[in-house]
C-alpha cells in the first residue's frame, strides 16, 4: 500500500496549523527524527523510508487542537495531489 500524505506536526499551546510542503530529503529527516527501528534496522527501514517519501505529500506545521488539523486533511483534494 502507497503512503500518500504525512503530517509532521508538534502541539503548541498558542499552535495554529499553517503547513507547508516538505521535499522529499526534508521529509525523510522528519520521518527519520521519529522512526526508533531505523536505529535498530537502518537496512530496513531506509529503503521504506525512501519509498514513502517518493511518494507522499509531506506536510508540516506546529498545531494547536488536533481537531483543527483533522478538519483541514478532509477538506484536502488528496487525490489530485493537493
Amino acid at each position: 500500500m502507497q503512503v500518500g500524505l504525512v503530517l509532521v506536526s508538534e502541539y503548541k499551546e498558542d499552535g495554529r496549523w499553517n503547513p507547508r510542503e516538505l521535499s522529499p530529503g526534508q521529509g525523510a529527516m522528519a520521518l527519520l527524527a521519529n522512526t526508533v527501528a531505523a536505529r535498530v534496522k537502518p537496512e530496513v527501514m531506509l529503503p521504506t523510508l525512501q519509498q514513502v517519501v517518493e511518494h507522499a505529500t509531506i506536510l508540516k506545521s506546529s498545531r494547536g487542537e488536533a481537531g483543527e488539523v483533522v478538519n483541514s486533511v478532509l477538506k484536502m483534494d488528496l487525490a489530485g495531489g493537493d
